[in-house]
């Protein structure tokens, strides 16, 4: 069976401290620590690409709770089918991803039907379903899973600002050893996509471009990154 965990790249989850610097990350961290210290099992978290749901619950796990077993599984991924959520109740969190994609596949809409009732009964897994759409968005074909969903908690994330994405760029890139001038990082957000997971892609593109051409980070290197 394949079975897959979160996997944090060191290079870009920032420690606990840096990550509560920035007021939005917070605010977030303490509505997921709700969920955690709750007798409630499942929840669903939405938001578009710009929500960052994702890395802020990366993040989250790894600051708070990176001793526990993690599983996760898309159903983005073409590779992974519903067979992969059975017999993993032993895991301590388990995070689907897209269930708004759930309803165009049967099995995996009866996939995850089955393992809501399984963990319903579990002792101490908790499940997270990630979703670009709302829950009132999503229609399920079965309608015995859409009556089990529409009960669960959800939550959307709040929205980090510009000043706070800068912020995050410059935590990252400090992390990473470069000290970077407040010109360039302004630059990076004016001309390129809000959506925090591309801004984080960014980062990574940036640093891994200057050390590949041996030149500074600069405001004309950046011109060239974001036109290639």
């Amino acid at each position: 069976m394949d079975q897959k965990t979160f996997k944090f790249n060191s290079e870009i989850y920032l420690s606990k401290e840096n990550l509560q610097s920035i007021h939005t990350f917070e605010i977030n961290f303490k509505q997921l620590e709700n969920f955690f210290s709750e007798t409630n099992k499942f929840i669903l978290l939405y938001g578009d690409e710009r929500s960052g749901k994702k890395y802020i619950l990366n993040s989250f796990i790894n600051c708070f709770h990176f001793d526990k077993k993690i599983f996760y599984a898309s159903l983005e991924d073409d590779y992974f089918s519903e067979k992969i959520l059975e017999g993993i109740s032993y895991f301590d969190v388990i995070v689907l991803d897209r269930l708004d994609l759930a309803p165009t596949n049967p099995n995996w809409e009866l996939g995850i039907f089955n393992l809501y009732n399984e963990l319903n009964e579990a002792d101490k897994s908790k499940i997270i379903f990630l979703s670009d759409k709302s829950l009132n968005s999503i229609e399920f074909n079965l309608k015995d899973l859409q009556s089990r969903i529409s009960s669960i908690s959800a939550l959307s994330f709040a929205e980090l600002d510009d000043e706070e994405k800068r912020i995050l760029m410059e935590l990252i890139f400090n992390k990473r050893g470069i000290s970077i001038d407040n010109s360039v990082l302004s630059y990076a957000l004016e001309r390129s996509s809000r959506n925090l997971e591309n801004i984080i892609n960014l980062v990574q593109k940036i640093d891994e471009y200057s050390l590949s051409k041996k030149r500074n980070i600069t405001v004309p290197l950046l011109k060239e990154i974001l036109e290639s």
